[in-house]
């Protein structure tokens, strides 16, 4: 799992885990209102880290299964 081909699946979720333990403190030990899951400021600031990290995650999924996915199309539409 350690080849070049993993490195964008591997650093997406390792910025997602690291975001999301980051809102949990924040969230635990202070009283930031963005702090505060699914509020208004937590949308405006949050949200957009999430979704980015998502992003990157799937393409890095798509990057690793390129093969196994054309295989399966293929398979689906019969070429």
């Amino acid at each position: 799992m350690f080849s070049k081909r993993y490195s964008l699946l591997r650093v997406s979720l390792f910025g997602f885990i690291l975001t999301l333990l980051l809102n949990l403190l924040l969230h635990g030990f202070t009283d930031i209102p963005s702090a505060v899951f699914f509020s208004i400021r937590w949308r405006y600031l949050w949200l957009p880290i999430y979704l980015t990290w998502l992003i990157l995650a799937a393409i890095g999924c798509v990057k690793v299964f390129k093969k196994q996915l054309a295989e399966l199309v293929d398979e689906l539409y019969g070429r």
